[in-house]
């Protein structure tokens, strides 16, 4: 899938994080969820969700949705990459 905007993040040479857009429609692990269910998606799906300094975070998916601002970007990570944030 093609993004118009995007944000790439390297570290130590390798990508660790991608920031987009979410379009209307994403495909996670082969299911269509509509971005505006997304964060429930998320909750329902990843048992070490939680929601902290503006994001819904779903680790073991590797997903963080912005909630704080407008709920349009999602930042797909590697894993163990916002672990941290708690």
């Amino acid at each position: 899938m093609v993004f118009a905007e995007a944000i790439y993040r390297f570290s130590a040479g390798k990508l660790v994080e991608v920031s987009f857009r979410v379009p209307p429609v994403i495909s996670i692990d082969g299911q269509s969820v509509e971005a505006r269910s997304l964060v429930a998606f998320l909750k329902h799906h990843d048992a070490g969700f939680r929601e902290i300094h503006g994001f819904a975070i779903a680790p073991s998916l590797g997903l963080a949705v912005d909630t704080e601002h407008d709920e349009r970007w999602v930042t797909a990570f590697t894993s163990g990459r916002w672990d941290h944030i708690k």
